[in-house]
């Protein structure tokens, strides 16, 4: 179904466009943590999200409604 597939893509857009404020998947294992998927840890070489970067990812993840 394209027309929901394109539909999910457009709701979705914040998410991608902000995945990408940091090295990636900084920012990716961030939003997943923040969501619940999964744990905070971290092993080197990947450091935390910087505090200025993570409202930034927050916006997107609320604005696509995978945070409420």
């Amino acid at each position: 179904d394209a027309k929901r597939a394109m539909e999910i893509q457009r709701k979705l857009m914040p998410v991608h466009k902000h995945l990408f404020v940091e090295a990636n998947p900084i920012p990716l294992k961030w939003a997943m943590a923040r969501m619940g998927l999964c744990g905070p840890a971290l092993r080197l070489p990947m450091t935390p999200l910087s505090a200025a970067s993570q409202p930034v990812v927050e916006a997107a993840l609320r604005e696509s409604g995978l945070l409420s």
